[in-house]
């Protein structure tokens, strides 16, 4: 008898176009960052906050690989959430080990040459911050891509499902509701309380649910998509028994 054989899942296809070189140069900027944090640090003897710009560095070049070489693009959406995060959380910890402040002080007219305090300069944390923003940008962007259509559908539901919420609450806020709703009667109160959480908990769930949705659009078509492609080899055809 022959065993049937499992079929295999081809991996998704790389993505193309500017994406790819938008995540490049993210990367490649916030590696030229890290690298003069280094040395900023190593004159300061700041060894925490440089191992932490190692991180980054080991970060950045991956990314800086996908955008320009098209390496490690099995998952591109995974694969660049997961170096957005990491410049994010290193960049946070490295500029937290260093004593640095969130205040920004780069931004707010403070002085940007640190290289002669030993300090790190805001400008550095600010780069991994806005580097590690485009690359999650660009991380969504790759899984709307999968199934545009659907994927914008359901996004565009989400935030329209969603808003409502950001807006009643700054209504609320604005116009001091919760007193006024506070001051009725009791009974009166908690039924509009009550409405008011089981509208709000509707609204967030099914904002919730179309945001998954539209991220995880094409998911299931992709085995199938690469079959019909001829990456993949068909499905297994059913046992049979031989004399």
């Amino acid at each position: 008898m022959t065993q049937p054989k499992a079929p295999i899942i081809a991996p998704a296809k790389a993505p193309n176009g500017p994406l790819l070189w938008l995540l490049a140069l993210a990367s490649l900027i916030a590696l030229a960052a890290a690298i003069a944090a280094m040395v900023i640090t190593a004159r300061s003897g700041a060894w925490l906050t440089f191992a932490f710009q190692g991180t980054i560095i080991v970060a950045a070049t991956l990314g800086a690989f996908m955008g320009l070489l098209k390496k490690f693009t099995d998952a591109p959406s995974i694969g660049a959430i997961c170096i957005a995060g990491t410049l994010f959380v290193a960049g946070f910890l490295g500029y937290y080990a260093a004593g640095g402040s969130i205040a920004f002080r780069a931004l707010l007219g403070g002085d940007l040459n640190a290289f002669n305090t030993g300090e790190l300069p805001d400008w550095v944390l600010f780069v991994d911050v806005l580097a590690s923003g485009v690359i999650t940008a660009i991380a969504g962007l790759f899984a709307l891509g999968r199934d545009p259509k659907e994927s914008w559908k359901q996004l565009m539901l989400g935030v329209a499902l969603g808003a409502p919420v950001l807006i009643g609450a700054a209504i609320i806020y604005k116009a001091h509701l919760v007193q006024r709703i506070a001051a009725l009667n009791m009974i009166v109160s908690t039924l509009i309380a009550m409405a008011i959480f089981i509208l709000v908990i509707g609204l967030i769930s099914a904002s919730a649910n179309a945001f998954i949705k539209a991220f995880s659009a094409g998911l299931d078509d992709l085995p199938q998509a690469d079959q019909d492609a001829g990456t993949a080899p068909p499905p297994a055809k059913t046992a049979s028994k031989t004399a």
